[in-house]
């Protein structure tokens, strides 16, 4: 100040958004903040100086002016730091509400829950309904005005809090989902590029020898490798669709889990198997169709013309086929269970020997 005087507690001034705090590059942290200081300078009009409403106001005032910005911590746990304390204050904010403003505050507040579906609005609609029903004169009122302002003060805290905390879950899940994500994302890439790995170093191997493929010509693990990398980035690809589609309606617990590192190593082992699976069943030809490999003509030649690409023989119809039942084993969760559910029931039908016919 001009005078030098130490600045009392109802003057301070509106919050310093500096460059390097985490409210000030978070918009909606910094209008919210904003919001509570407007609304701080409007219930300053209508509260009287010196009462419980005003030092809660005072109280408000000082914890937005000096709002906190926990910089030990990283920037999402200084965020969720962050908007605790803005809650915090907000729920300060609700005791000073003077009580002729209650019925309009809670109104406004449960329009805003149903807006953000708030589980028990109706519940918390149906309390205040019968805190404020109009009574006649055979049924007088059985409390006190102060124990009904109590009452109602208290509904406005809880309609808060459901409020804050669907935010809060909303913004949790937000983050959650998108680390999920992201690892997912990784793990995609990584088996796409496990796949791709053989047919790299094929064209290595080809370039350098002139065209010959002698040094891979004994390469006869590649169809159940490239099976086997199909599968597990179908699984991926599978469980990433599913999260993107799915993410609102997962619990917390469920989506904190799909992030997890021993998730992402299940969902990539169920891929592995099924497209193992399914490999082993088409090699012993119990799936039979025009849309099943031949596996006798996955094979290598030494030499393939100077005017072709080993791609037009390497990856030819019928292992294109296998890769394709081999993706759909990883991405889909139903074809080896109806695969194995056929072949069981297959055999049950199967014609039984005398022998097990007679008991024997």
């Amino acid at each position: 100040m001009a005078n030098g005087a130490p600045e009392s507690e109802e003057q301070h001034g509106s919050p310093e958004l500096s460059s390097d705090a985490v409210f000030a590059r978070d918009v909606l942290l910094s209008h919210f903040l904003t919001a509570l200081w407007i609304k701080v300078e409007y219930l300053a009009e209508l509260v009287e100086n010196g009462s419980s409403a005003h030092k809660i106001l005072v109280t408000v005032r000082r914890g937005i002016a000096e709002f906190k910005d926990e910089r030990r911590l990283h920037y999402h746990e200084r965020l969720n730091s962050a908007w605790t304390n803005a809650f915090r204050l907000e729920l300060l904010l609700a005791l000073a509400e003077p009580p002729k403003r209650l019925l309009p505050e809670l109104q406004a507040r449960l329009a805003q829950a149903d807006e953000e579906k708030v589980a028990g609005a109706s519940r918390l609609r149906g309390i205040l309904q019968q805190m404020t029903a109009s009574q006649d004169q055979t049924h007088p009122p059985v409390i006190d005005a102060d124990e009904r302002e109590s009452r109602l003060r208290s509904l406005l805290v809880d309609i808060i809090q459901g409020i804050q905390w669907q935010l809060t879950r909303k913004y949790a899940f937000r983050n959650l989902q998108r680390e999920a994500t992201r690892k997912i994302i990784y793990a995609a890439a990584a088996s796409f590029a496990l796949f791709l790995l053989p047919y790299i170093a094929i064209f290595f191997v080809y370039w350098k020898h002139d065209g010959s493929l002698n040094e891979i010509r004994n390469w006869i693990g590649l169809p159940l490798l490239t099976a086997l990398a199909a599968g597990l980035f179908g699984a991926y690809f599978s469980r990433l669709l599913y999260l993107q589609k799915n993410w609102s309606l997962l619990e917390y617990d469920e989506l904190a889990a799909a992030g997890q590192l021993a998730s992402l190593i299940l969902r990539g082992i169920i891929g592995i198997c099924g497209s193992a699976i399914v490999f082993f069943f088409l090699h012993a030809e119990i799936i039979t169709g025009s849309f099943v490999p031949d596996f006798s003509k996955m094979t290598f030649v030494s030499r393939i013309p100077p005017d072709h690409l080993p791609a037009t023989f390497l990856i030819g119809k019928d292992l294109s086929l296998l890769i394709v039942w081999s993706f759909i084993a990883g991405f889909s969760e139903r074809l080896v269970p109806s695969i194995l559910g056929r072949t069981e029931a297959s055999l049950d039908s199967s014609p039984k020997p005398p022998n097990q016919l007679n008991g024997h």
